[in-house]
């Protein structure tokens, strides 16, 4: 009986975790301001912590008698009865909560990707590795090619430290933690209202780089550089860019080095907006890239048009008007939103988006092994913590971010998205010709032709 109830005991535990779980990813992705979003967090944990523990005092000093259903124990006095009974309902509601959460992620697991995904693969790893305070020269960057089944062998490529001293956050020396490790994930959409003309059409998609001087500034340029080999056509970076105000010189520096064939586009995120996004988004735009906030951007591609769109709701500005940019265009143009939260794809569905590139969620940094994420900041919960979706006829690609404002990462390494558009028109085997010649490029590229050599 004993090994019953402690049983019991932990899946109630669970269960309660899970719920406040809820309750805290919900807060999170309503829009409040900081300071209101702090102290309410604050109070979730205070309670959330406190049940258990009222629990377990009330059991073991006999206050609390568990299971005053028919046949149980009830309590001389209404009041203590009604708290019994009250106790009793919230350990059922933990007991089943906990099944039907994992039933969810088992069976959003097992869907796989959506049927307009081509491809979606690891194609490298940028590893640099995490230094202490204090503790001599900055490491040198590396960029290491992927080592899945498929891949060619690991190749690295070395950039030279310089002198620049920076104290970094310890955490990133636990053992295990990724937070130093981001990979570049190979993701291709095939959408039937994709032109044929932009078939091919190559995205850099950056988010969450949250420069906050707890990153060493080795790993963001070695990324920006591994990005930069890729010879996107578009680089789009969606929010969360600066967590402190003293790091906006580094955060303009690194990213006005970041270069795409028709430009690099940003919008702002809810850890920008703590700061001055004013001046924020001046120094980005003095850097060379391109603000979407709020608006949309025409943005001709050979002879035809791509409507950019940027949405930083619900922390800041209204919805871009995608109606408003059509222009007496022959075909309808392709409709591409930047938004710094995946719970605005409901808007994108029903304002007709085609596809929709988020971040925000961090993939939820912590993550239970295969089964995904415990805690993501959104009104949708873990639903939407990272990977592609599809809402007819809105596709979605929520990437995982490069950085964070705690550095610390399991089974969830950062991420840069690499995302090709296809057209349904164009025969696949034209498509992956294009890919590869893509790769190609990559593999001839000087430093990597250098590493090789060496």
């Amino acid at each position: 009986m004993h090994i019953w109830v402690l049983f019991g005991a932990v899946v109630a535990m669970a269960g309660h975790v899970v719920l406040w779980a809820v309750l805290w990813n919900r807060l999170h992705g309503c829009g409040l301001a900081h300071g209101i979003c702090s102290k309410t967090t604050a109070l979730l944990v205070i309670v959330g912590a406190a049940i258990p523990s009222a629990f377990t005092v009330g059991v073991l000093r006999g206050e609390l008698p568990l299971w005053t259903w028919p046949g149980g124990a009830i309590p001389s006095t209404p009041t203590a009865a009604a708290m019994a009974w009250a106790a009793d309902a919230y350990v059922l509601l933990c007991w089943l909560i906990l099944p039907y959460s994992l039933a969810v992620r088992v069976l959003r697991r097992l869907k796989g990707h959506p049927h307009v995904i081509r491809y979606h693969r690891l194609r490298a790893r940028v590893a640099v590795p995490a230094t202490i305070c204090g503790a001599g020269p900055r490491p040198t960057g590396a960029v290491r090619r992927g080592t899945r089944s498929g891949d060619s062998p690991a190749d690295s490529v070395r950039r030279p430290s310089d002198s620049r001293a920076r104290s970094h956050s310890r955490v990133l020396r636990l053992p295990g933690n990724e937070s130093s490790r981001c990979e570049f994930t190979d993701v291709g959409f095939q959408l039937e209202r994709m032109p044929p003309d932009l078939d091919g059409l190559s995205l850099i998609h950056l988010s969450d780089l949250h420069f906050s001087g707890r990153i060493h500034l080795d790993y963001y340029e070695a990324v920006v550089d591994a990005a930069n080999r890729r010879r996107s056509d578009l680089a789009v970076i969606t929010g969360d860019i600066v967590d402190n105000a003293d790091c906006l010189e580094d955060a303009a520096a690194v990213l006005g080095r970041l270069r795409a064939k028709y430009g690099v586009y940003f919008i702002l995120g809810n850890h920008d907006f703590r700061l001055d996004a004013g001046r924020i988004r001046k120094r980005l735009v003095g850097a060379g890239l391109t603000d979407l906030g709020g608006r949309v951007e025409r943005l001709p591609i050979g002879r035809e048009v791509l409507l950019l769109g940027g949405d930083e709701r619900p922390w800041c500005g209204g919805a871009p008007d995608f109606a408003a940019a059509v222009n007496g265009d022959p075909h309808r143009p392709f409709r591409l939103l930047l938004a710094h939260t995946p719970d605005q794809l409901r808007w994108a569905v029903r304002n007709d988006v085609d596809l929709v590139l988020a971040g925000h969620t961090h993939g939820g940094q912590v993550c239970v092994p295969w089964l995904g994420p415990i805690l993501t900041p959104c009104a949708s919960g873990i639903r939407y913590s990272a990977g592609a979706f599809y809402r007819p006829p809105t596709a979605m690609y929520v990437t995982r971010g490069v950085g964070g404002e705690f550095p610390i990462r399991y089974f969830c390494p950062p991420e840069v998205a690499c995302v090709v558009l296809h057209s349904v028109s164009v025969p696949p085997l034209t498509a992956a010709l294009g890919v590869q010649s893509s790769w190609d490029d990559e593999t001839r590229s000087p430093a990597v032709a250098a590493a090789e050599q060496g």
